[in-house]
């Protein structure tokens, strides 16, 4: 169950049970969890991760903080941000304000930032930053420059079915601050982003196939059609020049049914002069870059040796009035 409506009741201060008229015994009940001393909820909770976390955070916030990073955008609606990340948990990120006198413990991370007019709203009674201004905290506070992009890039996708924030709004909220630690790799993410990755191994491939050909130049899920104006697919990047395909494969790419059709997939590209690699996930790893480059440089080399070109870019007139194509538009 994830009952958004439930985290900002979730968890409380002792402080505040007591009074509201909890007894001392009642506190210190088996149905009560601690999970940070004075934070109390109950113990047989029901909503799953990460709003357990979020709940808790929210717990300990006083009047003086704002939620922000990548829980302001969850609770808020947006995708691909969980707080994890190569599966160790982020922690929840609070900007507190002079006197909150709240302190940085395990999975809460308390920055003292500052915040502009119109960069917070209210939720439920609580304080939580806009998508564009926790975009800009996640930026920040990412562990390196690819991770800032991959957070920008998630949070104004306008391929994935979500709530975003326009580019242009991150982008705003940037260029109000200044001398904030972290504006040197989100100053670079904002260079590279792109509003069309539809997952956070895209950007990742993209500046992976960036290092191993130079080219910047790429497509990022734009439709490809054969000669006789049908869908061949929506490759996750595409060389504009030589016409070779890079598809990212997630752990969902594993599974039977989602491999048999990349397969598929990969065949119909192939068929059509669009030779093709495909990269998951343990592809990036440092040790096996080198050899996922050379792949990445073989195909485009391969691609550039020419033959047929069965496949064409430009839409044909049932695109327009055909509804699932609206979302690559």
């Amino acid at each position: 169950m994830n009952d958004v409506g439930q985290i900002p009741v979730l968890s409380r201060r002792v402080a505040r049970l007591r009074a509201d008229g909890m007894s001392a015994k009642q506190v210190r009940g088996r149905q009560l969890a601690r999970p940070y001393h004075g934070l109390r909820r109950p113990e047989a909770v029901t909503l799953e991760q990460p709003g357990l976390r979020i709940a808790d955070a929210i717990g300990l916030m006083t009047a003086e903080c704002v939620l922000t990073g990548w829980a302001s955008r969850w609770i808020q609606g947006q995708a691909f941000c969980d707080g994890e990340l190569y599966g160790e948990q982020l922690p929840v990120t609070i900007l507190c304000g002079p006197g909150s006198r709240l302190r940085t413990r395990p999975g809460i991370r308390v920055r003292e930032r500052r915040l502009l007019p119109g960069e917070v709203i209210d939720l439920d009674g609580y304080a939580a930053t806009t998508m564009a201004r926790a975009t800009y905290d996640d930026m920040l506070d990412a562990p390196n420059p690819l991770e800032a992009l991959v957070a920008v890039e998630m949070a104004t996708s306008t391929v994935i079915d979500q709530p975003h924030t326009a580019l242009d709004n991150v982008r705003a909220t940037f260029a109000a601050h200044v001398k904030t630690r972290g504006r040197r790799q989100a100053r670079w993410a904002l260079g590279q982003a792109s509003t069309r990755s539809a997952s956070p191994w895209e950007p990742r491939t993209r500046m992976l196939a960036t290092d191993a050909v130079g080219t910047e130049d790429w497509e990022v899920n734009i439709p490809v059609f054969d000669l006789r104006e049908n869908l061949l697919g929506v490759p996750d990047l595409r060389d504009p020049q030589t016409g070779f395909v890079i598809e990212s494969d997630g752990a969902d790419h594993r599974r039977v049914e989602r491999h048999n059709d990349d397969n598929v997939r990969g065949d119909v590209f192939e068929n059509h002069g669009m030779p093709i690699v495909r990269i998951g996930a343990a592809q990036h790893a440092r040790a096996e870059r080198p050899e996922t480059m050379e792949r990445i440089i073989g195909c485009r080399a391969r691609a550039a040796v020419g033959g047929s070109r069965l496949w064409t870019t430009e839409k044909p007139s049932w695109w327009w009035d055909w509804e699932p194509g609206r979302r690559w538009d």
